[in-house]
């Protein structure tokens, strides 16, 4: 079982977390992503233009669940940078494996 940290959910974050995740050894995936999915975006990402205005971070979450619904799936819908942040992502990453 191994455990991913994933930074960004974005246009190019997304195909990588998609194709990562299709591995079935993942069973834990942890998503930093602080961006809010604006109308420019839906022409380069996966989500519907419905999902205008949610969280990229938790559209990720829903992409990977409708797949693999097995999955643990965290989010921290934070700037990796932002030092109020530091201990939840110091320890996403102490968890991760990948």
């Amino acid at each position: 079982m191994a455990h991913l940290l994933q930074v960004g959910a974005g246009s190019g974050g997304m195909p990588v977390l998609d194709m990562l995740c299709r591995d079935l050894r993942i069973r834990s995936v942890c998503i930093i992503e602080p961006d809010i999915y604006k109308p420019h975006n839906v022409v380069r990402h996966v989500f519907p233009l419905s999902a205008v205005g949610w969280g990229k971070a938790e559209l990720a979450r829903q992409w990977l669940l409708e797949r693999r619904p097995e999955l643990d799936v965290d989010v921290l819908a934070c700037d990796l940078l932002d030092p109020h942040h530091a201990g939840a992502i110091e320890a996403a990453a102490g968890q991760a494996d990948i």
